[in-house]
């Protein structure tokens, strides 16, 4: 696969949803690209001793490049889930990790070496979803709504409250326009508590841009900054951050399933406010069911664009929803 923040990705996998007819399922997954490398193992059951309830174990070892930065992490979650009804659907987990940083010269910056110091978290991730939309990839009618609280401290060296709220509506335009066309509007709100003594690591912090937030600029890019003694700003993340955006779907070439797409992203984010910092983009892009899965190929023009941001014209993504 391509991203346009983490280019050229090779993903090897092997999985079997039924060992030995056993009804548990595991799976190995390597995958590496220019910015990020990683190693899991996994193993799941649907149905925990042929209940309703879901079971998952996965061992992982992941590096991540950000702008400034590199984390080294390895670890494992435990987790169930429970469909309540249809449309309902619950997840509770429990997570410990072990985080390294590595940075080129961090004697070079004002950046507080504490952000940047290895930690160990241990944290138990509560979660619910409400979907009800009439398909996965490309929902002309429903709403989807998740909320996960995180809470960090139980184990490990840091402690905080995280929480996140994501939001989708979807309707169908056909009847008013006579063409197959889609109107989404898509909100995000994220923020998080610092329950320590300690300063939050910066890879626990919110950061914004690219695709699924605000379009227009590079993935990752937008967040609070400080200022290095050579000059270069250093993305110190945020504790808060709410990005929101409308898109209207069109078809293009309906037997090739290609749709046109166009957007306006907005979002905020800060430390000690939402509104520290606001960025917006626009544009256009083309939606496509490919062989190999749902692409997007987006055309975008930042709004708000302010000195030392950094840009980005065409962004590109594989496997997510419309």
């Amino acid at each position: 696969g391509y991203g346009s923040y983490g280019g050229i990705l090779i993903t090897v996998g092997v999985s079997d949803s039924n060992i030995w007819g056993s009804g548990i399922g595991m799976s190995l997954n390597l995958e590496k690209s220019e910015v990020s490398k990683s190693a899991s193992i996994s193993v799941t059951n649907s149905r925990l001793n042929d209940s309703d309830f879901s079971g998952s174990f996965s061992l992982f070892n992941n590096d991540m490049d950000y702008y400034d930065y590199r984390v080294m992490s390895k670890g494992f979650t435990l987790g169930t889930g429970l469909r309540f009804t249809r449309h309902i659907s619950g997840s509770l987990s429990y997570g410990y990790s072990d985080n390294r940083y590595d940075i080129v010269d961090l004697n070079n910056t004002y950046l507080d070496p504490r952000f940047l110091e290895s930690y160990a978290k241990g944290s138990i991730t509560v979660g619910v979803k409400f979907d009800n939309t009439d398909d996965y990839y490309l929902p002309r009618t429903g709403f989807s709504l998740s909320q996960s609280i995180e809470k960090a401290g139980i184990g490990g060296d840091v402690n905080f409250i995280k929480s996140r709220t994501d939001f989708g509506a979807f309707k169908g335009l056909e009847r008013l326009l006579g063409i197959d066309a889609i109107a989404r509007y898509k909100a995000r709100l994220y923020y998080l508590i610092n329950s320590g003594d300690g300063i939050l690591p910066l890879s626990e912090k919110f950061y914004m841009g690219g695709i699924g937030s605000v379009r227009g600029y590079q993935s990752y890019s937008i967040s609070p900054t400080q200022i290095s003694t050579d000059g270069s700003v250093i993305r110190s993340g945020g504790a808060k951050t709410f990005s929101n955006s409308i898109e209207l779907s069109f078809p293009l070439i309906p037997k090739a399933k290609m749709r046109l797409v166009t957007f306006v992203d907005y979002g905020f984010i800060g430390d000690n406010s939402f509104t520290e910092y606001s960025r917006a983009g626009y544009g256009v892009g083309l939606e496509w069911f490919s062989p190999v899965g749902p692409i997007q190929l987006v055309l975008a023009q930042p709004l708000l664009e302010e000195t030392g941001d950094r840009t980005s014209a065409f962004e590109f993504t594989m496997g997510q929803r419309f």
